[in-house]
């Protein structure tokens, strides 16, 4: 089991995870979906939880296995959006 977490704000809850899972924390989704990218394997399960402002669908869009229908399984794919940093 391993614990990614996104922000300054969620390092804390990394920080208090340490004594029971592994933990990372990353300062953008887009990090946090490289690291994942790296350690997932097909039949992994994953939860992924954040605010809008986090982007966290970045990280499903890269760990998503049919990434050329991404704009229809994914939420915000829009172009405004997707153009927003």
């Amino acid at each position: 089991d391993v614990l990614v977490t996104v922000g300054p704000r969620a390092k804390q809850m990394c920080m208090a995870s340490t004594q029971t899972v592994e933990c990372a924390n990353f300062d953008s989704s887009n990090e946090a979906a490289k690291y994942l990218e790296g350690i997932v394997s097909e039949g992994d399960v994953i939860f992924i939880k954040g605010s809008q402002s986090m982007r966290m669908e970045r990280i499903s869009k890269v760990l998503l296995k049919d990434k050329e229908n991404a704009s229809k399984l994914l939420v915000r794919q829009d172009k405004e959006w997707l153009a927003k940093k």
